[in-house]
């Protein structure tokens, strides 16, 4: 027994820790800057964030695709208010100067002072790089939790 307890507990001090995704890392911490500089309606930090040719698309249920470019997608921001936010399953590709993340971030959000905005989403980002820095260059946001389960 005692035999046995040591084997087992050289195994779990042996046992590989989750490998960290290279790919992933800077893309965790980006995306989380998006969002806190939304929920802080930090509107300098979000514009310094996406690139100049960035584009916006959502994709709800019982409305018409929404398509915005990036000075119509900032002025919507302001008025959209994030109270708390997790983001989770994040999974990045690299491929050269252009990058694709997709995410699913759950969001507890009020759009204008009534429309109610919370809830999980799908969200796939393109970032391009531009020098040294990732630069969100197109958003495609979709919402799966509205279908009936």
């Amino acid at each position: 027994m005692v035999l046995s307890s040591a084997v087992i507990a050289v195994l779990v001090q042996a046992a590989p820790s989750t490998p960290v995704d290279p790919e992933k890392e800077p893309f965790q911490s980006l995306e989380t800057r998006v969002s806190g500089a939304i929920q802080t309606k930090d509107i300098p930090a979000l514009d310094a964030l996406l690139a100049k040719d960035f584009a916006f698309s959502a994709f709800l249920e019982g409305q018409a695709p929404a398509v915005m470019n990036r000075n119509e997608w900032l002025k919507t921001s302001e008025h959209y208010t994030l109270t708390g936010f997790e983001i989770r399953h994040v999974a990045a590709r690299v491929f050269g100067n252009v990058a694709v993340v997709r995410l699913q971030p759950s969001r507890k959000a009020v759009v204008g002072t009534a429309l109610d905005h919370s809830g999980e989403f799908a969200v796939v980002d393109v970032w391009t790089k531009d020098g040294d820095a990732w630069k969100l260059s197109a958003r495609l946001l979709s919402r799966p939790d509205t279908l009936k389960r």
